[in-house]
């Protein structure tokens, strides 16, 4: 992840390697992309790894305001899990669930000394997955490096400029 600090580069070596490796049905990274008046910042999908048959989600915008999901994974630095058959369909969770087919939800932000800087998305698509506590530590400190990555290539992109 950190060979390289061109952006696309790390973007798509994580979500690739990531998705690959802890065989999910689609791994998507989303930067924060900030704005001054807060309500005009949002998400966007930059880079993701999926298997066919999955909604391709790059490029994709998530506008703050509507959606809670992404609201509860930045609270915090813990991996948050959702699973579909958990959920109550008055959830706000669930109708995002439904909608882009996903069974499992593993989400966790990607950040930088305490600031917030993305979101992993990694998905199981076809069935329920039940996240052994070694893979989500293991995640959690992948991500963190993903985090140290994006925040050095964005300085030294702005830096370049």
């Amino acid at each position: 992840i950190r060979l390289s600090l061109h952006p696309k580069d790390i973007y798509d070596t994580s979500t690739f390697q990531l998705g690959a490796t802890f065989r999910v049905d689609r791994c998507s990274l989303f930067l924060f992309q900030q704005s001054l008046d807060v309500s005009d910042s949002y998400f966007e999908c930059v880079a993701e790894y999926k298997t066919a048959g999955c909604e391709p989600l790059l490029n994709q915008k998530v506008d703050l305001s509507d959606k809670s999901l992404f609201m509860k994974i930045l609270e915090t630095d813990e991996p948050v899990i959702l699973h579909y058959k958990d959920l109550e369909s008055s959830s706000p969770h669930f109708s995002v669930l439904q909608h882009f087919g996903i069974k499992t939800l593993f989400g966790i932000r990607t950040s930088h000394q305490g600031n917030h800087n993305g979101l992993l998305l990694m998905q199981h698509c076809n069935q329920c997955y039940d996240w052994p506590e070694e893979k989500k530590k293991m995640l959690k400190e992948v991500v963190h490096q993903v985090g140290t990555a994006l925040y050095h290539s964005m300085l030294l992109k702005n830096l370049k400029e």
